[in-house]
């Protein structure tokens, strides 16, 4: 619902629309994009997202940089003006992958070199750790005390998305 919720809000706004393309990576032992990067306004619908088990910090944090330096590169190449990604990372546990391992994938991530580091808003609910999520945000991060917070809180991140585009657009 809240995924459903952020691209109605981003539909709604012709000028957010026309700049904004959405995708979904899940992650649990390992990770997979379930919704490649596109144009909101073309979608027939949305994948469905279920609890698979592990929580692999680390699969999520180079796949995403992979799929972002390939997202990139064809938006780009299809004439697309590109600015700095915004990713909203959802997580409802603590990394079951090795602390090193993921803490280099997130810092590849990061690394002020690549050019299309993320602005990360990180979200956590469930056995998430607050330490954790603030490690892994770039921009800010957030912990739900319970399932009712929590989703207000990712019903709110269609909100944040909007402002982040608008404060692209506006800095661009």
């Amino acid at each position: 619902a809240a995924i459903a919720s952020t691209c109605d809000a981003i539909a709604l706004n012709p000028v957010i629309a026309d700049r904004v393309r959405f995708g979904i990576i899940a992650f649990s032992g390992d990770a997979e994009v379930t919704l490649p990067l596109c144009d909101v306004a073309l979608l027939d619908g949305l994948p469905e997202l279920t609890p698979r088990g592990l929580t692999a910090y680390g699969a999520a944090f180079a796949l995403l940089r992979h799929t972002i330096e390939n997202d990139v590169a064809q938006l780009v190449a299809d004439g697309f003006r590109v600015f700095r990604p915004a990713v909203f990372f959802l997580t409802d546990g603590r990394p079951t992958d090795a602390a090193a391992d993921w803490r280099r994938a997130l810092a590849q991530l990061l690394d002020g070199d690549f050019p299309h580091r993320p602005n990360v808003v990180a979200f956590g609910f469930g056995d998430a750790d607050r330490r954790l999520l603030a490690e892994a945000a770039a921009l800010a991060a957030y912990a739900a005390a319970d399932a009712l917070t929590a989703a207000a809180a990712i019903a709110s991140f269609g909100a944040l998305l909007v402002e982040s585009v608008v404060a692209s657009g506006t800095a661009g």
